[in-house]
């Protein structure tokens, strides 16, 4: 018989409000739509979870407090930049999946994940176009603390400490996903793999979702911290 767990059950979303840092997301009525729809379409016992910028940064600083204080001074207009970072941390400390809040897994993701060996430390997103590559969007964490995502934090610290005259959406994209997709190029054990979801059909892509929450640092050329 298939037994869940709750960690290949749990679905991490991060939503972080530039204009309202600190909220709990219980009044953003962007989040809340967001909400609605998630709610309809996770109807089998997914446990699904919404983390914020407070939290992130709670755990960042247990974790290592000197990126936690360097998350802090990050230019709050690159929210893509601190959901890069969050979803890092958020994954290390808890494990499970994490999505772009504009996508939603199927029931098939968690029936692979329940056949998977138990060796398996990471799963990355193939790129549903360009097969050769992965992309951070969707990312599963089969154990907690993985050294990957760990080497992958410590890589980001470092090119943050040398990056404080950065500004641009290509300089977030060189640390938020660049550093994890060159992490994944260079691992060579099996236990780290990328595998299509898209075309196994184990994710979905709301459109509209992804209308109400198109990040700013698109087209902002800001800082990258805080001035």
């Amino acid at each position: 018989m298939l037994v869940k767990s709750s960690m290949q059950q749990t679905r991490h979303y991060i939503f972080i409000d530039p204009r309202d840092i600190h909220g709990k997301g219980d009044k953003n009525t962007t989040l809340m739509e967001i909400q609605a729809i998630h709610r309809r379409h996770y109807v089998h016992g997914e446990m699904v979870r919404y983390h914020g910028y407070d939290e992130i940064h709670r755990l960042l600083d247990s974790y290592d407090k000197e990126l936690g204080q360097l998350f802090l001074q990050l230019n709050v207009n690159y929210p893509a930049l601190l959901a890069d970072i969050g979803r890092y941390i958020i994954l290390y400390v808890y494990g499970g999946v994490y999505h772009d809040l504009k996508c939603m897994s199927t029931p098939r993701l968690t029936d692979y994940l329940n056949f998977l060996s138990p060796d398996v430390e990471l799963i990355g997103e193939e790129h549903p176009t360009e097969k050769h590559r992965v992309r951070n969007t969707n990312i599963v964490a089969m154990k907690k603390k993985s050294p990957f995502l760990d080497r992958v934090l410590q890589k980001i610290k470092t090119r943050l400490l040398q990056s404080k005259e950065a500004r641009g959406p290509a300089a977030v994209v060189d640390i938020g996903s660049g550093i994890y997709i060159c992490e994944f190029q260079s691992n060579k054990t099996n236990t780290i793999f990328k595998y299509p979801f898209q075309h196994q059909q184990m994710l979905l892509f709301d459109g509209n979702i992804y209308k109400k929450n198109i990040k700013k640092w698109q087209n902002t050329h800001e800082w990258i911290f805080r001035r």
